[in-house]
């Protein structure tokens, strides 16, 4: 009942129309957050780190992504302890000051912005491998100018556009899935080898190789994985 009369209480007064409202659906939400968590780098950087670690890099895969689900979960445990916490840098101030949550927010912040740009420059590298001729910079401009456009608009309009390319992103991942696991089960033949399950060897094309591909002296790799998530 009291909440009813707060949120009333607005507009009885006049100030209804200065009042922020929701316009982000549930399905905005979820498509936003896994669209965020499929950046170009996933796109441009697995395929330098799978050449580079070979195999080994399934097992970078799993460890990573065991300690990112702990770390998020011991966030929303955080989270849910008090309502009036908006982001992780309000308990970060409660429980380390306010300097570091001023630090916290500041380079939270910073992360984005280099990463908007990042993932601009690689769709100028994208348009330059079907249009060599094309400078790079010029579709970073124009995709910086739509991302920017998009930020104008309406944030039903915003989150309708976010949720159609991620639904791209998340289409494309299951494809290249599909597609690995049929050249996985199929043993295509490419040039100079044969795809397939990997053997469980120290031979040079074993998960185990000795030379490049294997598993221990790759493991410090795991800092390419780490910037790109």
């Amino acid at each position: 009942m009291t909440e009813h009369q707060h949120q009333a209480s607005p507009a009885a007064g006049g100030e209804g129309a200065s009042q922020l409202k929701r316009g982000l659906s549930a399905r905005h939400i979820q498509m936003i957050a896994l669209g965020g968590a499929i950046g170009t780098g996933l796109f441009m950087g697995a395929g330098r780190n799978i050449a580079v670690a070979g195999t080994s890099i399934l097992v970078i895969y799993v460890l990573v992504g065991f300690f990112t689900y702990m770390v998020m979960r011991a966030m929303g445990e955080l989270l849910l302890t008090r309502h009036d916490y908006r982001s992780f840098a309000d308990f970060v101030g409660e429980y380390l000051g306010p300097q570091a949550s001023f630090y916290l927010g500041w380079t939270y912040w910073l992360s984005w912005v280099v990463t908007c740009i990042a993932d601009v420059v690689v769709c100028g590298s994208y348009m330059q491998y079907w249009f060599p001729e094309l400078s790079a910079w010029m579709p970073a401009l124009s995709m910086l100018a739509i991302l920017f456009l998009l930020n104008l608009l309406s944030v039903k309009m915003f989150g309708e556009a976010e949720f159609w390319f991620a639904l791209i992103k998340v289409i494309t991942i299951i494809a290249l899935i599909g597609t690995g696991g049929w050249m996985i089960a199929t043993g295509l033949d490419l040039p100079g080898r044969r795809d397939g399950l990997p053997q469980p060897s120290h031979r040079p094309d074993g998960l185990y190789a000795p030379r490049h591909h294997r598993l221990f002296r790759r493991l410090p790799d795991s800092d390419l994985l780490l910037y790109r998530h």
